[in-house]
């Protein structure tokens, strides 16, 4: 199979192959659970920077503290635009 088959550009490879290729320490997939709200603004950030200023939702995190104090289903997670969203939303 050509890559250009896989991603339909020429030229690059399949997210799904860079992704495998990446030793599990330092893979690109993430964690969206992390220790502090701080970090989760940092996180909505680099997300921000990223995408020219325009977020994405495509993105959601939470930090441990939440989680602990709530089941994942009914936390508020926060969105790659900075939103409070539910998972069953």
């Amino acid at each position: 199979m050509d890559v250009t088959e896989v991603c339909g550009q020429e030229g690059q490879a399949p997210l799904g192959i860079l992704a495998s290729a990446v030793p599990p320490p330092q893979r690109l997939d993430g964690e969206p659970v992390t220790t502090s709200p701080d970090r989760v603004r940092n996180m909505i950030d680099i997300v921000n920077e990223i995408t020219g200023g325009r977020g994405s939702n495509f993105f959601l995190f939470v930090d441990r503290p939440t989680l602990t104090e709530h089941d994942p289903l009914s936390a508020a997670w926060t969105s790659g635009k900075g939103a409070l969203v539910g998972l069953t939303d």
